[in-house]
């Protein structure tokens, strides 16, 4: 029997509802312009909001930009959205199976992609740090070793002294993060919470919620 020695985490959509990071930085960009140029609050977010509702991405402060008429440097508002300390909290779930595996002295380990301001702003205000004994947010390593790029997984593996063989790398992302993890002999998770996947390439289990991750540690063997 395999003996599982650490649990290794992605971050966003994971262990938190990323959409509360992303409206927490509409409101600062949203408070940043109303200081600036005195616009409504609600008239600035609203915008923001309804826009990524219908399914921008990536170009939300340009057209924002064009729907109120100014001008406006776009790293800045950027660098606002990045470097603000977020208003989020932690999936019940995944803040009840980090204080099980923490009480139960398995190692546990994060890899996270993004900027790095941004990701350990998210750590700080989730209060992560005391749970991980490894936090690895990959651009700190270079783009180009973002998941699946075998570095960020062995890297940990390696400070965390234990084998593929005898962790989970759990995440909701399936051709991206487990695929990476599967290819060095993880055991991979795949948190599937709202039934989005018709069907997975590379998780060995797939779970709606963190707490069945205390079902297949004991499978697997712990």
């Amino acid at each position: 029997m395999v003996t599982i020695k650490a649990i290794i985490f992605d971050l966003d959509n994971t262990l938190y509802n990323e959409k509360e990071y992303i409206f927490s930085g509409f409101r600062k960009v949203a408070e940043y312009l109303v200081n600036k140029y005195g616009f409504s609050f609600q008239e600035i977010y609203d915008i923001l909001v309804t826009d990524f509702e219908k399914g921008l991405r990536g170009k939300n402060f340009d057209e924002l930009l064009n729907k109120i008429g100014i001008k406006e440097d776009i790293e800045v508002l950027i660098t606002v959205y990045r470097t603000h300390y977020p208003q989020i909290k932690l999936f019940n779930d995944a803040q009840y199976i980090l204080d099980y595996l923490y009480s139960m002295g398995i190692k546990l380990g994060l890899i996270t992609d993004g900027p790095p301001a941004s990701q350990y702003n998210k750590i700080m205000a989730l209060g992560l740090r005391k749970y991980f004994d490894v936090i690895i947010v990959t651009d700190e390593l270079g783009v180009n070793y973002r998941k699946p790029h075998p570095k960020p997984y062995l890297l940990v593996l390696k400070i965390l002294n234990v084998k593929p063989q005898e962790s989970i790398f759990v995440s909701d992302s399936d051709q991206k993060d487990l695929a990476g993890a599967k290819a060095i002999g993880m055991w991979t998770v795949l948190v599937d919470r709202y039934n989005t996947y018709k069907k997975s390439l590379y998780a060995d289990y797939v779970v709606n919620n963190l707490l069945e991750l205390r079902k297949i540690i004991k499978e697997i063997g712990v």
